[in-house]
């Protein structure tokens, strides 16, 4: 049949091919690509693609990591189909991979391709093409395969049967992984999984380039030590112990000897002599002794001429004591004092923020009425600070009285087109959900039902912080 089909491309003629409700035409999805400029080239004797050309079998993206499909050769088409697959993805997305009114998680059964970035100068665009008007597709390149906290960046902006696009540039060289994947629950919604086409252009980068930009961050390193080395100067001031050596000048010790000229009348002029001594500290006791040997020695009077020159000494020393002023200059080691980083995700005791089978009150009764929307203050309930940025809830409906659905969103922005959870007359059904803090630090929750009521419940177990303080 592809053989056939390939016949009457060339020819020029148009091939419709039917199929039972429900059967995808996985034979013919070459068929489903852009036709290219040239003529579709024929298979060469051994049964491969011609060299160079994109061959017209379908490779379909993986099922899991180790399977993913690599994406080897640009500009690459594909095509495939969700549906069967099962969902790797762990974790939830960055905000700046998310829309501002979207989910962080994603649900649906994901098909996984990989890619290698070569190196500087590399630009890519995905864009990904429901193969019918039902599914609604999500994609977004990780890091690491399949951890959502690992994005690079990704693309849930369109409805049903759109197309969504997404362009990434200059990456670190190193493996990538692409995934489609959808926000909606495949147990819930039939639109988490379809078939799809996949167009990959641009260029995978050079190798051979060597960035010119990347010496500049040595700048910034070269001016902070300059600045610490100035304090190490600090230490010097520790010579002005030096000034302890002044108490030297008890060399003065020797004008004791000056009571030899009392000690020349007679010798019961000693006496006088201690008189003399005060103008020494205590030491003076020690000269006591000395009156006995003044007697014989006359000529020592010259010697008190050399006192006055220990006073020399000490007035050079207090000079010296003024470079210590210098040690302003440790005031500069006050610039490094780097805040907390804060942003992320913060885990809460599990606490119940509204009931509305509870008493009638902001956040009690009563129940949520068809077509209705009703706004719940978060912020200041259960733990959740004004910082919040967003919350990981649990939501319940109970009771309700006819088939329908309900959507959490932030208060003040327009209603989102998919439902957080949705449920038939009498069911009581649950889920989890992220949704974003609305005017006031506020959320609202919208009943899609045609008529009656139900019972809603909302279970916060943690909040996100996007950005730093």
């Amino acid at each position: 049949m592809r053989t056939f089909g390939r016949l009457l491309a060339l020819l020029g003629l148009s091939l419709v091919v039917f199929a039972s409700p429900g059967q995808e035409n996985g034979s013919l999805r070459g068929f489903q690509r852009p036709a290219a400029a040239d003529p579709t080239p024929g298979e060469s004797p051994a049964g491969q693609p011609e060299a160079g050309l994109v061959p017209l079998e379908t490779l379909a993206g993986g099922d899991t990591c180790g399977s993913a499909t690599p994406i080897s050769t640009l500009q690459y088409n594909d095509s495939g189909t969700t549906v069967g697959k099962g969902d790797d993805s762990t974790g939830f997305l960055k905000q700046s991979c998310a829309e501002p009114t979207g989910f962080f998680s994603r649900l649906g059964p994901d098909a996984i391709y990989s890619f290698t970035i070569l190196g500087p100068g590399n630009t890519l665009t995905f864009t990904v093409t429901p193969g019918n008007l039902d599914y609604d597709p999500a994609i977004y390149v990780l890091r690491n395969c399949l951890q959502l906290n690992t994005c690079v960046d990704g693309a849930d902006e369109h409805f049903n049967g759109q197309s969504e696009t997404l362009t990434v540039s200059e990456l670190a060289a190193g493996t990538y992984y692409f995934g489609v994947d959808s926000s909606l629950d495949p147990s819930e919604d039939p639109a988490a999984s379809g078939p799809y086409t996949l167009n990959v252009t641009g260029d995978f980068g050079n190798p051979n380039i060597t960035p010119s930009a990347t010496p500049t961050p040595t700048l910034t390193p070269s001016l902070t030590p300059t600045a610490t080395r100035t304090p190490t100067a600090t230490p010097t001031p520790t010579s002005t112990s030096t000034p302890t050596a002044t108490p030297t000048p008890t060399a003065t010790r020797t004008p004791t000897n000056t009571s030899s000229p009392s000690s020349t009348p007679t010798a019961t002029a000693t006496p006088a002599v201690p008189p003399t001594n005060t103008a020494t500290p205590t030491i003076t006791f020690t000269p006591s002794v000395t009156p006995t040997r003044t007697s014989t020695v006359t000529g020592t009077p010259p010697s008190p001429t050399r006192t006055p020159t220990p006073t020399r000494t000490a007035t050079p020393n207090p000079s010296s004591t003024i470079t210590p002023t210098a040690t302003k200059t440790p005031t500069a080691t006050r610039t490094p004092t780097p805040g907390p980083l804060v942003a992320g995700f913060y885990t809460l005791i599990p606490c119940r923020l509204a009931d509305t089978r509870d008493p009638t009150g902001p956040f009690g009764g009563p129940a949520l009425q068809a077509g209705s929307t009703r706004a719940f203050l978060m912020v200041g309930r259960c733990g959740i600070p004004a910082e919040a940025d967003a919350i990981a809830v649990n939501v319940t409906v109970t009771q309700p009285t006819a088939l329908g659905h309900v959507t959490i969103y932030p208060l003040g922005v327009p209603l989102p087109s998919t439902s957080t959870i949705n449920y038939s007359a009498g069911q009581t059904r649950a889920n989890n959900a992220i949704v974003q803090v609305g005017d006031n630090g506020s959320i609202a929750a919208t009943c899609g039902q045609l008529s009656g009521t139900t019972h809603f419940i909302i279970d916060v177990i943690g909040y996100f912080r996007f950005v730093g303080p």
